[in-house]
Parts: C-alpha cells; sequence; structure tokens
C-alpha cells in the first residue's frame, strides 16, 4: 500500500516537472473609438468591436504574458489582417519587439522596405494595404513579465 501511494505521488512529482518552463498565453482585443458625452463634454471611448461599417478604425491588441517558471526565447506572435480590412501604415507597435510584415499570407516576413513583389521583371516594394499579416519577434520574455503589441485596420 505505502509503495503504491509513494509511486502516485512520484508520479504527480514527474508530471509537475513536465509542465516547468515558459508557458505564453495571448489574449487579442479589437476595439473601436466611438464619441459619447459626458458631464456635457464630448468624450472618445474605445468599445468592443462587435459591430463596423465601411471607414470604421479598429484597434486591435495583443496581450501576452509567460506564465512559466523559465524565461521564454524567441516569442513569435502572428496575428493576421482581418479580410476586408486594410492595415494603417506605422500603427504597429511593441515595446521591445522586432515588428515584420507579410504580404503572402504568412508564408515570409519582411521589414516594410524589404517586402517586395515583381511586376513586369522589376521588383516593387509592397504597399501596407497589401499586408496580410504582422509578426512580433521578441528576443526574451522573461517568467512572469507580460507586454502589450497592436496596429490598426480600417474597414473597407
Amino acid at each position: 500500500m505505502n509503495k503504491i501511494v509513494l509511486s502516485m505521488l512520484m508520479s504527480m512529482l514527474l508530471l509537475g516537472t513536465a509542465f516547468a518552463g515558459p508557458q505564453i498565453e495571448v489574449s487579442i482585443t479589437a476595439e473601436k473609438e466611438i464619441t459619447v458625452l459626458e458631464k456635457g463634454k464630448q468624450v472618445t471611448k474605445r468599445v468592443k468591436a462587435d459591430a463596423v461599417v465601411q471607414g470604421d478604425v479598429v484597434f486591435y491588441t495583443l496581450s501576452f504574458v509567460n506564465k512559466g517558471d523559465e524565461d521564454a526565447l524567441d516569442v513569435a506572435l502572428v496575428d493576421p489582417i482581418p479580410a476586408h480590412t486594410l492595415y494603417i501604415n506605422g500603427t504597429a507597435y511593441g515595446s521591445g519587439a522586432d515588428i515584420s510584415f507579410s504580404t503572402d499570407g504568412g508564408k515570409k516576413y519582411q521589414q516594410p522596405s524589404l517586402l517586395t513583389y515583381e511586376v513586369d521583371g522589376k521588383q516593387q516594394v509592397a504597399s501596407p494595404d497589401q499586408y496580410t499579416d504582422v509578426r512580433w519577434l521578441i528576443k526574451k520574455l522573461a517568467a512572469g513579465k507580460s507586454g502589450m503589441a497592436g496596429f490598426q485596420v480600417r474597414v473597407q
């Protein structure tokens, strides 16, 4: 009986160590700005972007945290730019992250000046309205640390 209990305890301890290491959790919010009247003044607020119309700007925010007990190295966060929207140039942010973009559905990522495509045998630099995905590379996210990244799009 004692051997069985001891064996079960050892198994539980081993299972516990199997989960050691970095554990990244990411949540994404989509918001839009509205203007409301509060105490006689116009105030701009962000609300959940449940319904959007052509011309609306949507703010995408990725909140991330390393809930593990070890540093996470070379963390890649990727968010596709939704259909029927266009990336707004210069709006991607992420403290300490190397931000790059894709024009081919996430197959290849580059800095904006290096994103090219070919027209009549000539290389052209892609414009922000051709971006399909945004990627943030974080070299090191320490255990217990968190951060935010995001970008904006305009609904077509």
